[in-house]
């Protein structure tokens, strides 16, 4: 289980060391990227995410946004920061285009939890994994650009060795 999965079991609050964070300009990009959207359509989705609770969020003095304490108006330049995890996972499910960016972070995840390829998971799983939840397969169940098995075995050799 998660770090981050077991706090939320406690019930406690979360708080800003619950996350991993990106700046929102990099966010912006990941979202125009994703989804083809001119920078400012991609501020106001971000925007949206945070407003709805679905994408945490730092202010200018790096704390957790409460949005308990602050209308959406507020939000307008207050947003520094935002989860990368929780982001890519929203980008992920929403989007169909396959999410180069999310994998290195699908597979370490995968790592972390004990998935180790050639060694308990057959390297072909391992990949499929990797690219179901990266939606990384393209036309005819092939993979997409970026997603082949050499380039996920590319990907876990270069992690590994870090």
């Amino acid at each position: 289980m998660k770090l981050t999965e077991r706090l939320r079991a406690i019930g406690r609050p979360r708080t800003k060391a619950d996350f991993e964070w990106i700046g929102s300009g990099v966010a912006w990009d990941e979202l125009a990227k994703a989804f083809s959207l001119p920078s400012e359509v991609a501020s106001m989705l971000l925007h949206g995410l945070v407003a709805s609770g679905t994408v945490h969020a730092l202010d200018g003095d790096e704390k957790l946004i409460d949005l308990d304490d602050c209308t959406i108006a507020d939000l307008e330049g207050r947003v520094k920061s935002v989860s990368v995890d929780e982001l890519g996972d929203w980008i992920v499910g929403a989007s169909s285009r396959p999410q180069r960016n999310h994998r290195n972070r699908v597979i370490v995840g995968k790592l972390q939890s004990g998935d180790v390829p050639g060694r308990n998971v057959p390297w072909k799983k391992f990949c499929d994994d990797v690219r179901n939840l990266c939606n990384g397969w393209g036309a005819k169940g092939r993979p997409a650009t970026g997603f082949s098995n050499k380039q996920i075995q590319r990907a876990v050799n270069d992690l590994m060795s870090n």
